[in-house]
């Protein structure tokens, strides 16, 4: 074997509070109402699909510049930080 891929979140870290929060945060400056079950939506999946499946939360805005701002959240502060799951 040449290499290895794993796949780290949710078993060697956890990123979900974190990004659960970026998304809540992209709902916010949008003005888009939101609640727990569609920010779960988000859980195990690429933002883009989930995105793509349900065009109607952003109307007018491309999914290229939602992510985009999604990603720029990443440094700010507040944010629930990264953590290694028990055990890994």
């Amino acid at each position: 074997m040449d290499a290895a891929l794993f796949d780290l979140d949710g078993t060697l870290i956890n990123s979900e509070r974190r990004s659960q929060a970026m998304w809540a945060m992209l709902f916010d400056r949008h003005g888009v109402a939101r609640d727990r079950d569609v920010l779960r939506g988000f859980i195990g999946r690429r933002g883009r699909d989930v995105l793509a499946e349900r065009t109607g939360l952003f109307p007018g805005v491309a999914i290229d510049d939602l992510l985009a701002e999604v990603r720029s959240f990443h440094d700010h502060p507040g944010l629930p930080e990264v953590t290694q799951v028990p055990g890994a």
